[in-house]
């Protein structure tokens, strides 16, 4: 027989449990509702557009140090980027579609007659020309905004995971504490 001043510890944990599973699957609930429309907006077409205006500012960027400096910058890889970043001509790496495995890269000295290029879309004048068809540009498209949200759903998992866990605790701190 139980007294008063003893709970039913099992009936109060299985109920700590329900909360925390209520709780962890309404905040996972409430932030796949917040933003249903995970990756880079527009459509596939836009890449395009985008790949050549990071095209431009990477030229710009190039430009401008090269202007400022005595030590040119001839062509793109991962070492004169950093000084473009550190010096702040760039604010960050850029990507073709923000995927990183997509750099830009450079053919020629680019202080010069070089140009920046992107092996997908090829580059501004399109005197050299991309691997990338309108038709695998949708396809990119499509597969970024499926890898976007999968990381979404992950992250969101996640935190309404530790937000869960984080009540469970303190519901059996409560319940723990009463017996004081």
């Amino acid at each position: 027989m139980e007294s008063e001043n003893n709970p039913n510890y099992v009936g109060l944990i299985f109920l700590g449990i329900i909360k925390y599973l209520f709780a962890s699957f309404f905040i996972f609930i409430l932030l796949m509702l917040m933003n249903n429309n995970p990756g880079s907006g527009g459509s596939y077409r836009n890449m395009r557009k985008s790949c050549f205006s990071n095209i431009r500012l990477l030229n710009g960027a190039v430009e401008m140090y090269n202007m400022d400096n005595s030590a040119k910058i001839n062509e793109l890889n991962n070492s004169t980027i950093k000084i473009l970043i550190d010096n702040k001509y760039l604010k960050k790496k850029l990507y073709c579609f923000d995927l990183p495995e997509n750099e830009y890269k450079s053919k020629g000295d680019i202080s010069k007659d070089g140009f920046i290029f992107c092996e997908l879309h090829g580059n501004l004048d399109q005197s050299y020309k991309g691997k990338n068809s309108e038709e695998d540009d949708q396809k990119l498209f499509i597969e970024a905004k499926a890898k976007a949200k999968n990381e979404k759903m992950h992250n969101c998992f996640i935190f309404s995971f530790k937000i869960g866990l984080i009540v469970f605790i303190l519901e059996l701190i409560r319940i723990f504490s009463m017996t004081k």
